[in-house]
């Protein structure tokens, strides 16, 4: 797993936050460009899934869920798509 830069960090709280608020376009707005500065950022990738699902675009929540799980297979976040995709 990739670690987070700071700006990272950033975009992924400020991410959150829109999330929180059920801004969840703002969410996806910011998640993406946190995975400008690293495409292997697992949390966001996450994320934008979970926000696309919120939205009922579970096309779209399915593409970046499937990246997650072809970065980081055995992470707990992979866990957690799985689990998410079996409902």
């Amino acid at each position: 797993m990739e670690p987070i830069t700071n700006e990272e960090d950033v975009k992924y709280y400020l991410g959150r936050l829109y999330f929180q608020n059920k801004e969840y376009k703002k969410a996806i707005k910011v998640y993406k460009e946190g995975l400008k500065i690293n495409p292997r950022a697992i949390i966001l990738l996450y994320e934008i899934g979970l926000a696309y699902s919120k939205l009922k675009n579970h096309n779209k929540a399915l593409r970046y869920w499937k990246k997650l799980l072809k970065i980081a297979p055995y992470s707990s976040l992979a866990d957690e798509v799985k689990w998410r995709l079996s409902k």
